[in-house]
């Protein structure tokens, strides 16, 4: 019994802490992303080869081992995915009127090259792995990436709780894809299936030999928690208070001064802005709202919006401030305008995209509506203006 509760306990702890980590790491600012991929492709190869040396090792060890290595294939590409390098082709919000067919494209876009980073990774593991008789890494690897396809496909087509603090502020786009409803006829066949799937493992795991034992108790206790991942979908619970730790330096991006593009700290108003309401209780202050703008963005359809916010269709707004990229390059815009900006360290800004506004009783509800329905259409995405959109 011993050795199932050792199997159990090393299970949950290599998911939970691996889990923190590429959360803390994500969470660092964007310039430290290099040096954390390099360190996650330098355990990628580790882990490769050490799938590769234990799959003719039919003891405990082995099965162990198998079992790490699988999981820290898996977690480069979670990395690589949060820190924005395996995502997809399009990387804007999905426009509001798009639906059905068309928004499932633009989602599967979105993750295209993630996918692909996975179905390339899966084959390297099954090649190292072919035809050896220790097959956990192998096995590991395909229950976390099966799991996470039903995860996203629950999610894209709607679950109460989305974990939206999962997500980074660089890829707060995927938000737009995500739907939010009480059930979705999915759900029921995905969590049978895993749960049935995990007590084939659990069964096996306590009728079978010190290895097969060693592997499937390894391999249910992960399946187990890709159920109750499920069920933390549709039942609300603080799941993101289990990696306070990892999620702290998120919190830091979003709170913190690094969170405000350069081009606003001109701008007086943003750091006299203030609450909704005035401590009387009668007339609004000045208070600041700005999202990220991780879009490619029509310039025509912005200047419209920017003389709508001027026209007060959107609140009493005395400034608006941002940056977005749009066609070959990047534009900056205001009140007053458009106009197209070039940088010289690595062609694009140092901080997030972003927009940035200024008033009093503002509609932060509708201006983000708006922004995002500035979003270049799917035909548009594949034709750059070789000029830039600013000109």
């Amino acid at each position: 019994m011993a050795d199932y509760g050792i199997a159990v306990l090393y299970a949950l702890f290599l998911w939970w802490f691996s889990t923190g980590a590429i959360l803390f790491l994500d969470g660092l600012p964007r310039w430290t992303f290099k040096w954390s991929m390099a360190g996650a492709t330098a355990l990628l190869a580790g882990a490769l080869h050490g799938v590769w040396a234990t799959s003719y090792d039919v003891t405990p060890f082995g099965a162990y081992a198998g079992f790490s290595c699988g999981l820290m294939v898996w977690a480069w590409n979670e990395m690589a995915f949060l820190m924005g390098y395996a995502t997809g082709p399009v990387r804007a919000p999905c426009p509001p009127a798009v639906t059905g067919w068309a928004r499932f494209s633009l989602a599967t876009r979105t993750i295209l090259h993630h996918e692909l980073a996975i179905l390339a990774s899966a084959a390297l593991v099954v090649a190292v792995t072919w035809g050896a008789p220790n097959q956990v890494g192998t096995v590991t690897f395909f229950v976390l990436w099966l799991m996470r396809l039903s995860t996203k496909f629950n999610i894209f087509l709607g679950v109460p709780n989305l974990s939206e603090e999962f997500l980074p502020t660089h890829l707060e786009y995927l938000k737009t894809y995500f739907v939010r409803r009480p059930m979705n006829m999915l759900f029921p066949f995905t969590v049978t299936a895993s749960t049935l799937f995990t007590t084939y493992l659990v069964h096996n795991a306590v009728t079978s030999a010190p290895f097969p034992a060693a592997a499937y108790s390894l391999l249910s206790t992960l399946s187990g928690l890709a159920v109750i991942e499920h069920w933390f979908l549709v039942v609300p619970l603080p799941v993101a208070v289990l990696w306070r730790w990892g999620l702290r330096t998120h919190e830091n991006l979003r709170t913190g001064p690094q969170a405000w593009p350069t081009l606003c700290e001109a701008c007086p108003l943003v750091r006299e802005a203030s609450q909704d309401h005035a401590p009387d209780g009668t007339t609004p202050q000045l208070r600041a709202w700005s999202i990220p703008l991780d879009l490619d963005c029509d310039s025509v359809r912005l200047r419209e919006l920017l003389d709508a916010i001027s026209n007060g269709s959107y609140g009493e707004i005395e400034s608006v401030d941002g940056i977005v990229r749009s066609g070959g390059g990047w534009i900056r815009f205001d009140l007053e305008g458009v106009s197209a900006v070039e940088f010289d360290a690595g062609g694009r800004p140092r901080h997030h995209p972003r927009v940035v506004a200024v008033g009093r009783a503002l509609d932060g509800t509708r201006l983000q509506e708006a922004f995002v329905g500035c979003a270049a259409r799917p035909a548009e995405l594949g034709r750059r203006e070789a000029g830039g959109a600013g000109h």
